[in-house]
């Protein structure tokens, strides 16, 4: 007779089937834990304490609210780093400056700072054509040096073309600058003025036209003459004072 062998079972666990994890592993997963822990810090702190301008204040009361969040903005844009949005906030809190102009002893080193932080949002963000309006405007009303206004409204209608809540504040600033030489510019003003006609936004035409150099009106004019010429007729009876200070 044979004797039957007794059945023996492997154990579950033990030494040759649980799985070791080396020194380097644990390591390389803390890394990853601690990278992804602070990447969301990185993401959520500015969100938390920013200053939630998500528009270009195209008016002197809303201007004049971002200006009272400059310093939280500034904070926000410095944690976020190379965030380009935070950066637009901040940038977007000078918008005040289009409006009134600093006093005080301190009033050099307010625009330097604007014009600084618009650097900053533009190397962050070169797409947003808010941004290259706003330094645009600031630079022609300040004569920033180094910087054509010309060729920052033309970088603001490469960026953004079909911006129509920015045709307004654009055309005017526009207007004001030594644009007729350059042709691509004229193209881009008769477009704004053709959509202007046709939505009859008599008034924005008007404030352009008042805020115009001597070459600017005359483009305006003759522009006016061939698409429209009872809108000519009423400018020239009927213009109003410019929104915006010379």
């Amino acid at each position: 007779m044979i004797p039957r062998r007794r059945k023996t079972s492997l154990p579950l666990s033990g030494p040759s089937t649980r799985v070791q994890f080396s020194s380097p592993f644990r390591i390389a997963v803390l890394l990853v834990a601690f990278l992804l822990a602070g990447e969301s810090i990185w993401l959520l702190a500015p969100e938390l304490f920013g200053a939630g301008i998500e528009r270009f204040p195209l008016d002197k009361a809303s201007a004049a609210a971002a200006a009272d969040k400059r310093d939280i903005a500034a904070f926000a844009a410095s944690v976020g780093g190379v965030r380009g949005d935070l950066g637009t906030q901040s940038a977007f809190t000078y918008s005040e400056l289009l409006w009134s102009s600093p006093s005080g002893p301190d009033s050099a080193q307010v625009l330097e700072r604007a014009r600084a932080s618009l650097e900053r949002a533009l190397n962050e963000a070169p797409h947003r054509c808010d941004v290259w309006l706003l330094m645009a405007a600031l630079a022609q009303r300040y004569r920033f040096e180094g910087i054509d206004p010309v060729q920052a409204l033309k970088m603001s209608y490469y960026t953004g073309p079909s911006e129509r809540y920015l045709i307004a504040l654009r055309i005017t600033v526009v207007a004001k600058s030594d644009f007729v030489p350059d042709i691509e510019m004229r193209q881009f003003v008769s477009r704004d003025l053709r959509w202007l006609v046709g939505e009859k936004q008599n008034s924005t035409i008007a404030a352009a036209y008042n805020a115009a150099s001597a070459e600017g009106k005359k483009f305006i004019e003759q522009t006016l003459a061939e698409m429209s010429p009872p809108t000519l007729q009423w400018l020239r009876s009927a213009a109003q004072p410019a929104q915006l200070p010379d």
